[in-house]
Parts: C-alpha cells; sequence; structure tokens
C-alpha cells in the first residue's frame, strides 16, 4: 500500500506533554496518530472502525505515559496493581476489545496478515513510528522508566508490538514475560458447540470463553 508521505501533511497534530520525557515520546506518537487518521478516511471499507478504535487508545496511551512520567520524576510514582492472570486478561469482556477482534478477524478474511508488525505490513509509511519507538528507546532513561514502571511498561508493549519495533529492552521485556505468554497458549480449549441444525455450516471461532460462527464474506466474481 504506497502511500505519498506529503499527503500526511494534511493529518498532522501535535499532542502537548507535561515532562521532558514524555516531549521525546511524542514525535513517535504524532507520526503514528498521523497515519491512523488518514486510514480512517482512506482504508478500505469496513476497516475504518479498527483504525478509529486504535487512534483513540494511541491518545489515551500518551497522556497515561506522560502523566506517569511526571509522577515518576517527583518520585510520586504508585505501587503498581497486581496483574490480573493470563487467562482472566483474554477473557476480559470489552466492546472495544471485542470490535478489534472481530476487524482483525476482517483483515484476515481479506487476506491481509495479522500478529506482529501487523500495522506495519499493512501500511508500510508506518515504519517512520517505528523508528522513532526505537530511537526513543535508546535514550538510557526512557529505559529507566519502563524498568521502574511497569504500569508504563504494560501501557507501550501493544504499540510496540503492532509496529514490529526492535530492541535490546523489547527483547528483555518478552523473556520476562514468556512464563504468563506460555500459560496462556498451553490453557486447555474447550471444544466448539455441536451443530443444531444442517444449516449451521461453521467454522467456529473462540472469543474469549464463548464460540461464535465464523462470518464468511461472500465471493466476489
Amino acid at each position: 500500500m504506497y502511500v505519498n508521505p506529503f499527503l500526511f501533511t494534511r493529518f498532522q497534530y501535535a499532542l502537548p506533554a507535561t515532562s521532558p520525557l514524555g516531549a521525546q515520546l511524542a514525535g513517535a506518537f504524532e507520526a503514528l496518530g498521523a497515519r491512523l487518521i488518514f486510514l480512517c478516511g482512506h482504508a478500505f471499507p469496513g476497516l475504518q472502525p479498527l483504525f478509529a478504535l486504535l487512534q483513540r487508545r494511541c491518545n489515551r496511551v500518551f497522556h497515561r505515559l506522560d502523566a506517569l512520567m511526571v509522577l515518576w520524576s517527583e518520585g510520586r510514582l504508585p505501587a503498581p496493581r497486581p496483574a490480573a492472570a493470563p487467562l482472566a486478561r483474554a477473557r476480559r469482556p470489552g466492546p472495544s476489545r471485542e470490535l478489534q477482534r472481530e476487524m482483525m478477524r476482517l483483515m484476515r478474511a481479506r487476506g491481509h496478515r495479522t500478529g506482529p508488525a501487523w500495522l506495519t505490513r499493512f501500511m508500510p509509511p508506518m515504519s517512520l513510528a517505528t523508528c522513532q519507538f526505537e530511537a526513543w528507546l535508546e535514550e538510557a532513561r526512557a529505559r529507566q522508566f519502563l524498568d521502574e514502571c511497569p504500569q508504563a511498561a504494560r501501557l507501550l508493549r501493544p504499540i510496540l508490538r503492532m509496529l514490529g519495533a526492535r530492541h535490546p529492552w523489547i527483547d528483555a521485556d518478552l523473556a520476562r514475560h514468556a512464563p504468563a505468554m506460555a500459560e496462556m497458549a498451553e490453557a486447555p480449549l474447550a471444544p466448539p458447540p455441536a451443530r443444531r441444525s444442517s444449516e449451521e455450516s461453521g467454522p467456529y471461532r473462540r472469543s474469549g470463553d464463548v464460540w461464535r460462527m465464523a462470518v464468511i464474506p461472500p465471493q466476489i466474481e
């Protein structure tokens, strides 16, 4: 998907930061947000809800990170809440989580790749934001902040994953969370429900604790 970089000048916006470390991170979020706003208006039909959801989520993440940076610099960082069990996080209900799952299923049905770095694969100009996040992680103070503030690392981890950012800190963070990820992967999967009639052709897909019949898009001849 080639996009002329000149088009992004129409979608630039500024994120106010209240901390010096947040001001350094604002550029990466601004580059990411400009591209997500572009996708909201020019994405393939049916995918705009996904990119609008991501754009709003990235704004909230930046402001929460900036607030945590202020508290961290003043020595008033609150104690992190105990993390929920991996299975409990996977099964946590929520309309935004369900919307993202449905949109990712739609992307796979349309032949787009999902998983790590899916956003950069979908739109290669996202690599500018990826490079800016990687450059921010080169700052010793940024790594110290993420190590001492697990809440911030938890907020930033999904964004780095969907952009495919690479850095030694990311590898170390993944290694720390490898046991929890393995626990989720090895969780027993309940069998799908039996078909109630011959009209139910399946296949079923699991969404948390609920099995849903997959919606197969019609073939366009």
